[in-house]
């Protein structure tokens, strides 16, 4: 379907794109690994596409480093890193529930909603604004992350990673008021994009 070209699409756009597409986040500056913020990261919706769900193994935990006692966890494995069709390339995310409660999750067609990228800039975490139509599908649902359980997501990372500036990154999850941050990881910035960050 033409909504699976829509990363690709904009990969390419956000290549290009003027410095004052960034935006700041102080806020989050000091945040640490597990926050509830009723703040938002982003100006417009942001996306992951989602890949797969099921339960949380003894083995799999341990390889997630999930912690049992932070509630709802956003983890990556050391290799988050995935490639994709068309080239793009992706960052693998995992939305853990180890509690015995469900967790209801806002599901756009095939993607996750609520999702972004956080990047540091001069002591700050800021993030890229999101062109419109880079967010997927019309079609808004509610779905449900079930007790001990995982859901694995894919977060187009093409545009980040193109470059030779290392800059730390990670990713955001946002669940009603809950705020879920993942482990730091490095992407790799273009000049224009760091720049871009350093906007006010």
């Amino acid at each position: 379907m033409f909504y699976k070209l829509l990363p690709l699409l904009s990969a390419i756009l956000c290549s290009t794109l003027p410095p004052v597409f960034a935006q700041s986040n102080t806020a989050a500056s000091a945040a640490p690994s597990a926050v509830v913020s009723q703040k938002p990261y982003y100006e417009l919706g942001h996306s992951a596409w989602f890949k797969e769900q099921g339960a949380l193994t003894p083995q799999l935990r341990e390889a997630l480093a999930v912690q049992a006692s932070d509630g709802i966890q956003l983890r990556t494995l050391p290799d988050l890193l995935v490639q994709g069709r068309f080239g793009v390339q992706y960052a693998r995310i995992y939305l853990v529930n180890p509690d015995p409660a469900p967790i209801e999750i806002e599901r756009s067609d095939d993607t996750v909603t609520g999702i972004t990228l956080l990047f540091q800039s001069d002591g700050q975490w800021k993030s890229f604004k999101t062109l419109p139509f880079s967010v997927c599908g019309n079609s808004f649902w509610q779905d449900t992350l079930p007790p001990r359980s995982y859901m694995a997501m894919d977060i187009d990372v093409y545009t980040f990673f193109r470059g030779s500036i290392p800059t730390p990154c990670k990713a955001v999850a946002k669940l009603g008021s809950h705020v879920v941050e993942s482990p730091v990881f490095t992407a790799q910035l273009t000049e224009q994009q760091v720049l871009a960050l350093r906007q006010p």
